[in-house]
């Protein structure tokens, strides 16, 4: 290993600003201006930086997607006292780097195919699939706790069935999209905290 006192993983958060710890080893303690400089400078310049404050040592890496993009998705780093690194040290960090890139870009294609697999692409509303899950789950708390369920299934695809004319279906497409968008907006949870 490189012998660090402590490291840590962070990533960009779906905005692209924010930076997320997602992972650490060890204890940043002593080491934090270093470790939080280096990872500013790697994230800005888009490279391997390195920085020494005093004892501490501090050096990151930058994580980029392995779909070709230049983007940079987050940044590990390490940080020791008393010696600096070696250039050994900064080729296995330099390749841990890449490990943690890829592992990360998986967990994030993971969850950006199980977020669109329940969610419908135009609307951004949940999918028949989320409706049959969350359907599931409300039976099994209705059958724990001895409550009733009840549902309310509203045809918002009518609109389309019109057969006067290509202009009155696009009006009336139109119009029902609009009422897809209104419900899209309805706080489900607000209005079962209202009921209760």
């Amino acid at each position: 290993g490189v012998g660090a006192d402590a490291g840590r993983a962070c990533v960009r958060t779906a905005d692209g600003v924010v930076l997320q710890e997602r992972s650490r080893v060890g204890s940043l303690h002593g080491l934090e201006g270093a470790v939080e400089s280096v990872e500013s400078q790697a994230l800005r310049d888009g490279g391997p930086r390195e920085v020494s404050s005093g004892a501490a040592n501090a050096i990151a890496y930058p994580l980029r997607g392995t779909n070709g993009s230049s983007d940079v998705v987050g940044v590990v780093s390490i940080g020791r006292t008393g010696r600096p690194f070696t250039p050994g040290d900064r080729d296995l960090l330099s390749y841990f780097a890449g490990q943690a890139a890829r592992s990360i870009e998986n967990v994030q294609l993971h969850e950006t195919a199980a977020r669109e697999s329940i969610t419908d692409d135009l609307t951004g509303l949940s999918n028949r699939r989320a409706f049959d899950d969350a359907l599931t789950s409300e039976i099994e708390r209705s059958k724990r706790y001895g409550d009733g369920v009840g549902l309310v299934i509203l045809d918002l695809d009518s609109p389309r069935l019109d057969t006067a004319g290509a202009l009155a279906a696009l009006q009336k497409e139109h119009a029902g999209l609009e009422v897809i968008g209104f419900f899209s907006h309805v706080d489900v949870e607000k209005a079962r905290r209202a009921q209760a």
